[in-house]
């Protein structure tokens, strides 16, 4: 979890200073929606894995 705020935190402020506040906010929402994905893969995951043990 702290990697993943760090990376949204760090990233969009690097992409802010570099770019300018609205590359930030775009950069924040794109790298938030890909964390957002991947942590619905692992929960998809992880159901899996409790379904299959329960068996």
């Amino acid at each position: 979890m702290a990697v993943v705020l760090c990376l949204l935190f760090l990233g969009g402020g690097l992409v802010g200073l570099i770019y300018g506040s609205g590359a930030a906010v775009m950069a924040v929402s794109c790298l938030t929606l890909g964390c957002a994905i991947f942590a619905l893969l692992w929960f998809i995951l992880t159901l899996m894995e409790w379904w299959a043990g329960r068996e």
